[in-house]
């Protein structure tokens, strides 16, 4: 690994780049060992009727037809609504009979833009922990935080936003021992990891997300168990 200079997150801390299989191999939590994704890319690419295929004809996701920088009539907040359909493919693609989604994908409806936002401020997308009880807060309950924007140029805002978002949750939540984000610049995507010591971001890249992890693979220490205070 090494730090790539230009990048700092909110709070001053150098940001480590790796490479994308570096990323996939080290930080993220395995797949199941009987998933295929060469097998899960082919259903995505089967699914549906003609017109509504996960992954279209010209190899593109459905709803992705034109790059978001070239969608002259949307704006920032839908750009990337369409993202939450992909999401919903995959995991429909991937999801092995007698597993119960773990992960579930939501939309920030009011998503908050620049730098106008506080520690309250929800990502502009995030995977909440089906396991976690309602009660929580919803930082306990985010397991990765997605930042969007549709300017490739705005990689810096994406990086205050995403850092934050990260450690919102590591600062809410003493479980939690590690967490992970994603920014999405136009087309291109990185993937975040950030624990008690370090952020480390990936190259960009396009990958295939999965649905299916237990509570220790995205950052929830197993022995430490949350009181309910009484108020």
């Amino acid at each position: 690994m090494s730090a790539h200079l230009g990048l700092t997150t909110s709070e001053g801390q150098s940001v480590t780049m790796v490479s994308v299989q570096y990323f996939l191999d080290t930080l993220l939590p395995p797949l199941h060992p009987t998933m295929d994704i060469h097998k899960t890319v082919n259903k995505l690419k089967r699914m549906g009727t003609k017109s509504r295929r996960p992954i279209t004809k010209h190899n593109r996701w459905w709803g992705f037809n034109s790059d978001p920088i070239d969608r002259t009539k949307v704006t920032k907040k839908t750009s990337f609504k369409r993202l939450a359909d992909v999401v919903r493919d995959i995991v429909r693609a991937g999801t092995m009979h007698g597993q119960e989604l773990s992960l579930r994908f939501h939309n920030n409806e009011q998503p908050v833009f620049g730098y106008g936002r506080d520690k309250d401020t929800l990502p502009d997308a995030y995977l909440v922990l089906t396991s976690v009880p309602e009660t929580r807060s919803p930082w306990e309950k985010i397991s990765v935080s997605g930042e969007y924007n549709v300017e490739k140029w705005y990689e810096k805002e994406n990086i205050y936003k995403v850092s934050e978002s990260m450690c919102n949750i590591m600062r809410k939540d003493p479980r939690r021992r590690f967490t992970f984000g994603f920014t999405i610049e136009d087309t291109e995507m990185k993937l975040w990891y950030c624990d008690r010591s370090q952020t480390v971001a990936s190259q960009p890249f396009n990958f295939i997300t999965v649905g299916i992890y237990c509570d220790s693979d995205v950052g929830y220490h197993p022995d430490i168990i949350p009181r309910t205070m009484k108020l």
